[in-house]
């Protein structure tokens, strides 16, 4: 089978889920295509230091760089050229990753309706203007024409049916992580604790660092339990990175670890060394940290974890109620080796890749020896 995915942006080694989940579906056994943009997403730019991005991908994939005009967040290759490439791929079935984005559109507008997956929607929505209403309208196109439609969080389905005033039929999924790269290895976690010179208990946070996602709280919590913060994600030169690190010192001293964005490969030995993680927001590097069989505890999406299993859900990111998870966590003795297991079938691009297919079939996107047409092709 043949599977296309149309995605706006593509850094092999950021693990956003538009990078995450082609490889998943080529392990377990599609032949796997990628059209995308020759563009790096501006919230990508001060980690890669460029604006454009001309490889190299996967081996095992079939990636087609376009170069393309930008416009916001938004990736415009020539749409007579994306048409083109989808007429000579002929997939079986396509799949478009966050449609808002440009590209990824293109197919709702030439008349094909593959899936679509929205991830992390709603978060910044403008409340009223221009830009509000176009993505009103793409949402409510992409929802009239896909054959199905996949949203990363429950709080997506009710964003969308509060903006377009109805009920909409979407199937949530988990966004993977890349179950080559994280994993528990017992090792790593004894030597990466060894060059950290940590032996007390230690807390570690990674993602794009914020003002909104609350830090001050954990930050809080940190520094009255007496343990080590460990907090990925410390960006030189940005005036919230700096105002956060000096309440971590002034509160923390010498158990503050800030550390800048970094390759997933050098973040896996920091997630083994950790005894828990904590997050006051979503972020991608929630499934990262199970994949390692790191417990968690953490606000939403709620509906990622078992509460008591991989860790304890907060009903709200204030230092009260981190604290008291948090020190619930660390006084319990984890089996690392199972909850990463747990996380491989749960959130692995294999398992996601694996549960999307299925669904699609089930819709009738996929049918044997029927290939995915655009409009007008004979």
């Amino acid at each position: 089978m043949r599977l296309l995915i149309l995605v706006a942006h593509r850094l092999p080694s950021i693990h956003y889920a538009e990078a995450i989940l082609p490889r998943g579906f080529a392990r377990i056994g599609l032949s796997t295509w990628v059209i995308t943009s020759d563009l790096v997403a501006r919230s990508a730019r001060r980690f890669v230091g460029r604006k454009r991005f001309t490889g190299p991908d996967e081996e095992y994939l079939n990636v087609l760089r376009l170069p393309s005009a930008g416009l916001g967040n938004m990736a415009l290759p020539d749409p007579l050229r994306v048409k083109r490439a989808i007429s000579t791929i002929a997939p079986d079935a396509i799949l478009s990753l966050a449609p808002t984005k440009g590209l990824p559109f293109y197919p709702f507008i030439f008349g094909d309706c593959g899936a679509a997956l929205f991830a992390q929607i709603g978060e910044h929505m403008p409340p009223a203007g221009l830009k509000r209403i176009i993505k009103r309208w793409v949402y409510g196109r992409v929802l009239e024409k896909a054959r199905v439609v996949f949203v990363s969080k429950d709080e997506s389905a009710v964003f969308l049916e509060r903006l377009l005033g109805r009920e909409v039929n979407v199937r949530r999924v988990f966004l993977p992580f890349d179950e080559d790269v994280f994993y528990y290895d017992p090792a790593e976690r004894e030597s990466t604790r060894a060059e950290l010179g940590v032996k007390d208990p230690l807390v570690i946070s990674a993602a794009r660092i914020m003002p909104y996602k609350g830090y001050e709280a954990l930050v809080e919590a940190s520094a009255s339990l007496g343990v080590h913060l460990l907090l990925v994600g410390v960006l030189e030169g940005d005036a919230y990175c700096a105002e956060l690190t000096a309440l971590a010192r002034e509160k923390l001293g010498r158990r503050f670890i800030p550390m800048p964005f970094m390759p997933q490969e050098r973040l896996r030995p920091l997630f083994n060394a950790a005894d828990i993680g904590v997050w006051t927001w979503t972020s991608v590097a929630i499934k990262q940290a199970l994949g390692t069989g790191l417990p968690v505890v953490m606000w939403r999406p709620r509906h990622l974890i078992e509460e008591g299993v991989q860790g304890y859900l907060v009903p709200e990111a204030s230092a009260s109620e981190l604290r008291s998870a948090m020190e619930k966590a660390l006084s319990r003795e984890w089996d690392r080796e199972f909850l990463a297991e747990l996380g491989r079938q749960k959130y692995s691009s294999a398992a996601v890749a694996r549960g999307m297919k299925e669904v699609m079939e089930n819709r009738g996107l996929i049918v044997r020896g029927k290939k995915a047409r655009i409009s007008g092709e004979q």
